[in-house]
This record gives structure tokens, C-alpha cells and sequence, in this order.
């Protein structure tokens, strides 16, 4: 079965973050109330980062933090 990546620059941004924050995929999951197992899934590429995910990183760490991390992308092709 051949896996679809999805956006691996925004899941890379998301990985460097967590790395510059020390903060870890349970740590993720935990503070925004999104499953573990579905998380890893969005982390490996395996399944889309949901706009749940987004939201949910804006609300509790910031808008500055949701822009870095899941607009950039989306500035460098404008």
C-alpha cells in the first residue's frame, strides 16, 4: 500500500517547533485533546494536519506560533 504524504513542509515545521519547544507528540496530544495515535498519523505525513490540530495550537500557544508554523507555506507561494 503506497502512503500519500500530505504537506510535509507544514509537518516538517510542526516537528521543528515541537523540537525548539522540547515539547514531545504526547505532550501535543495532551494538551490539545487530540488522540495520540491520530496525532503520530498527522506528524508522519500519514494523514493531513487537521484544522482541529491548528486551531488548537493557536488557542493555546499563540496565534504567532499557528502563523509560523502553518501560514508560511502558504505566504512563500503568494
Amino acid at each position: 500500500k503506497i502512503r500519500k504524504r500530505h504537506n510535509m513542509n507544514e509537518t516538517e515545521r510542526l516537528h521543528a517547533w515541537m523540537q525548539r519547544q522540547g515539547i514531545t507528540a504526547a505532550m501535543l496530544a495532551k494538551a490539545t485533546g487530540i488522540e495520540y495515535t491520530y496525532l503520530t498519523r498527522m506528524l508522519s505525513g500519514d494523514r493531513p494536519i487537521s484544522d482541529t490540530l491548528r486551531w488548537r495550537i493557536s488557542t493555546i500557544y499563540g496565534s504567532a506560533v499557528a502563523v509560523r508554523i502553518f501560514l508560511d507555506e502558504k505566504r512563500e507561494r503568494a
